[in-house]
This record gives C-alpha cells, structure tokens and sequence, in this order.
C-alpha cells in the first residue's frame, strides 16, 4: 500500500533518502538531461486564436449536432474515450499528424480549418464542440501540452486555454468531459545536477556536490509544475502542480520520480489540477469508468551500492521483477467530479504487455503477466491470469490460472465480460479461452494452435472473435 506523509517536509524527507542513496556523480540518471521546463520554442503568435480567446473562454455548454449515426474511435471500454490521432462527430472528423491538426468535412473530403497545435506528437480527445489537443513536445523538455479548442463551428475553431504541464504523457482518458492525464517526471530532470569535468569537478567532488543538492531541496524541486500560455504565447507564473498530501509512495522502492494524474473539465476554461501522485516511475496505464490503474515494472539496474551502506550491495536481479498496481477511484468525489482517490495497491510476478492486459470487471481486476525464463533457452516462460480484489488499500489476489504458453510470451489479450481471451507465441499460435465467471475460480476452457499469431483482438459479434497479426513459418519466424 501507498503511504502518505501528510505535508511537505515529510514527502521531502522521503525524496531525499530514496535518492541520496542512488545518486551519483553524474546525477539520478546517468547524465541525461531533458530541455528545461518551461522553454519558449513552441510559443505561438497566431493572431485568429488570439482573437477568438476570450470570447471563446467565456463561452460553455455543447452544440452536438443531430447527424446520421456513424462509428467512434476503436476504446478498450466502453464510455472511456482514450486519446488518438483521430476523432470524429460524424460530419467532420479531426486528424492530428506533423503537420498539426486538421479539420475535414466528412461531405466532400474538404480540409475547413487547420489548428494551431504546438510542434510535437498529438492525442485528441472530443466531447460535443471542444476538442482537447495533448502534445508531447519534440524539443525533448518534459512538457505536456493541453490545448482545448471550441469546434462548435468547426471550420472557425477558437483556442479556449493552453496549459502546460511537466511531465511526459503516459496516458489521457475522457468520461462525459472529465479528462484525466497521467503524467510521469523524473527527478534526474528537476535538480540541477553536476558532473565530473563541469565547473571543475572530478568525480569525487560532484558525488559530494550531488549529495548535497538533494540534502538541501524543497518541495518545489521535486513536484511537478505547470503554468499557463496566453494566446500571445506568454507564459504565466509557474506554480506546483500537486500538492504534497496527494502524493504517496509505495514501501518497494519503484523508480526515481514522480507519476501522476492531472484532471480538467472540456467545457471549462480551468486549468489541469492534480488529483494523485505516486513516486514511482509508472509505464502502463488502464482506465474503466470508475477506476485508473497505473502498472509499474521497475528494473534494478545492479549491482548497485547504496551510498550509506556501502556494504549492504544489491545485486543484479536473477529474473524479472513483479509489476506493481495502483488503483485510483474516478467517482470517490462526487462533488464536482474531478476525484482521482487511491484506493488499493498490488503486486503479480511478470510482466505486462499493454494496457489490454488489465481490465475491471465487477470490482475485480483481472491481469495478464508473462514470467520470463532468463535461462539460455528460456523454456521455462510461463503466463498467467491473476484476479485482484481491493481489499483494506491491498489490491489480494483471489485467483491465479497459470501454465499458459509454457516457453512463450502473452502477444495479445482481450477481456469481454465474463470471457478472457490470450494469445502466446514462440513457434506455434495459441488462443487460450478463460471462463472468469466465477473470479475465483478461473477455468481454462479450450485453446486453438495455428501457426502465427494475432497482436490484436477485437470481438465482432454472434461469437466471433477477430485476430490481427503476422502468419509465420512452423519454425516461428513471421512471415511479414
């Protein structure tokens, strides 16, 4: 379970000690070093959104029209809207690539307004006339920028906001207009380390300098931050972008950083808040309508000597590490519906493929992990499908079903309802089929070997199940 500090200087302490004993002399990560945050590279002058600003911020509600039906965006779940390069309404639809975003007319295939989106990778996310544009910088500063847009007319878009938040994007969720982002920072990229041959340092006197960078940082070199762009391109105060309460760390070490979730309302003109911070390094990330589960996999690099234990040496890690889970309640505050409350956390041995690999299903969490074999030939693989239940901040598992692709890797999941589908691989394709109906008694009904395999699942209706992959030799190699 997470554990909470309750202010400031107690969340600090624990920042300090984590990774006091891990600095080195070419800092918390090796030396890499992203942009500052914040940079003015992807200012914009555009005078069109600038003048629609203000009118466009003051403006609220939804203009959804009435047209013909049509299909969304491929989701995971129902009701959950997950960030693409693609949206539509039906009459238009809104394509994001390097160039920017556009705007076509379904009708005649027209390109009507093209948005002014900063430079980067984009995710898109449309609820009735807003559209909210995420963008990655590609100047390689920890910058998530959140761009909502009113698309009540869509060939006159106008910028509403622009915020920018730090941290790299791991994930955006939308649920009726609520969207949440989770973000992830690294505290390698917020203290201003030194290393050997800068500033006249050598090795030794940069370790010393490091340590003491860490023993005397605030809580504002830790935590994430954020601030706001004008619609000239200025930037405003920058400011904390999580509070010290909302951040907890769980008793396994997980990574030096901080992961978190950022939540904001479509149709309003406020700014991303923080809603819950873990200091881990998260990497996958599944959202139902009720809950967000963030999945981390942290590999210790070793061996490796903590620096007030220099005997006490933790050595390379003989097999994969367990992935660790946290779950965060999207409905615990129903006030105004921007909650992200902990809940519970969890560990299962293995490894996760994709955010498929999780899915809820009447309070439960059902997972799919492959245990690597790190043995030359490594035909002891194994995987496994665990049901985890929320019990007092754990996340128990009530059931395990394992033995599935025994020397193979999960390369697909698929979880409909009562139903669990898994594709492992190595030579030979097998489609295992779960019976979860009772969650604590999982039952391996059949499995189906055709050469190949499928990395995706899609269920089709009347009992069909559609696989996408490559077919492949008798031998395994795929065959493109």
């Amino acid at each position: 379970s997470l554990q909470f500090f309750g202010d400031c200087p107690a969340l600090v302490e624990h920042m300090r000690q984590v990774a006091g004993d891990r600095v080195t002399a070419w800092g918390l990560d090796g030396g890499f070093h992203r942009g500052p945050f914040p940079v003015d590279e992807f200012a914009t002058d555009d005078t069109t959104a600038a003048a629609d600003f203000d009118m466009a911020a003051e403006e609220s509600g939804r203009t959804e029209a009435a047209g013909p039906a049509y299909s969304e965006t491929n989701v995971q779940e129902a009701g959950v809207d997950e960030g693409d390069v693609v949206e539509t309404d039906g009459e238009f639809v809104y394509v994001a690539d390097h160039s920017g975003v556009r705007i076509v007319r379904v009708a005649d295939a027209e390109v009507v307004a093209t948005l002014d989106a900063p430079e980067g990778g984009h995710e898109l996310l449309l609820d009735g006339s807003r559209l909210a544009v995420i963008t990655s910088q590609w100047n390689a500063s920890a910058d998530t920028v959140v761009s909502v847009y009113d698309v009540g007319d869509p060939t006159n878009p106008a910028l509403t906001n622009r915020d920018h938040l730090e941290g790299s994007l791991l994930a955006s969720r939308a649920i009726d207009g609520t969207v949440r982002l989770v973000l992830s920072t690294s505290f390698g990229q917020r203290l201003p380390f030194v290393t050997p041959g800068q500033f006249g340092y050598d090795e030794e006197r940069a370790l010393e300098r490091n340590r003491e960078i860490i023993a005397t940082s605030s809580a504002d070199e830790w935590l994430p931050r954020r601030f706001v762009e004008d619609p000239n391109g200025a930037f405003g105060p920058m400011e904390p972008a999580l509070d010290c309460q909302l951040v907890g760390a769980p008793d396994t070490f997980s990574g030096l950083g901080v992961t978190w979730i950022a939540t904001f309302d479509i149709d309003a003109a406020d700014a991303p808040v923080g809603s819950a911070g873990v200091v881990s390094s998260g990497s996958i990330v599944y959202a139902s309508p009720d809950s967000i589960y963030v999945a981390n996999q942290y590999w210790v690099p070793g061996p490796v000597i903590l620096a007030d234990a220099p005997s006490a040496q933790v050595e390379a890690p003989t097999g994969p590490p367990p992935t660790v889970i946290h779950q965060f309640d999207l409905l615990a505050d129903e006030g105004d519906g921007l909650g992200a409350t902990y809940v519970a956390s969890g560990t299962v041995e293995g490894g996760l493929l994709n955010q498929f690999s999780m899915s809820e299903h009447n309070g439960d969490l059902r997972v799919a992990t492959t245990v690597e074999d790190w043995s030359p030939n490594g035909s002891g693989s194994e995987s496994f499908v665990t049901v985890l239940r929320p019990t007092d901040g754990e996340l128990t598992a009530i059931s395990s079903i394992g033995g599935l692709g025994r020397g193979e890797q999960i390369y697909a999941v698929r979880f409909m309802g009562d139903v669990g589908y898994v594709v492992t691989f190595r030579q030979i394709d097998p489609l295992y089929v779960l019976d979860l109906t009772d969650p604590a008694n999982p039952v391996l009904e059949g499995e189906l070997k055709i050469p190949g395999y499928s990395a995706y699942l899609h269920p089709v209706g009347d009992g069909l199940l559609l696989g996408v992959g490559q077919d492949a030799s008798e031998e395994g190699i795929p065959l493109g």
